[in-house]
């Protein structure tokens, strides 16, 4: 497994190499005149652009994760209390249930 993580890095690290070479052209980014226009190469800015990616959608994954795992632990808890209302219950029951019957004798059968 670690070998297949090293070969996909290394053949990422490939592409980004072949992809930088192949595209040092400049490109201007500007934004309404809000902020000062910069001259980027290419290849740096789809680099950047897939970091930042990486990293918002890990952030997303982690939101998600911990919302997810509080609505776990609710539901957990939650079951908890619905099976200490149905022990109650059960006990109850069987406690109104032996005082409700009369024991079976000759007599009752008659």
């Amino acid at each position: 497994m670690k070998a297949l993580i090293v070969i996909l890095i290394m053949g990422f690290v490939l592409l980004a190499v072949t992809f930088a070479q192949q595209n040092p052209e400049e490109v201007t980014i500007r934004y309404f005149g809000l902020i000062p226009t910069y001259q980027v190469p290419t290849y740096l800015l789809v680099i950047v652009s897939f970091f930042a990616g990486v990293v918002l959608t890990g952030l997303a994954v982690v939101v998600d994760r911990f919302r997810l795992t509080i609505k776990v632990a609710k539901l957990k808890k939650e079951i908890k209390d619905l099976e200490n209302d149905l022990y109650e219950c059960r006990k109850q029951v069987l406690s109104e249930g032996s005082k409700a019957t009369p024991p079976l004798n000759e007599s009752n059968l008659l």
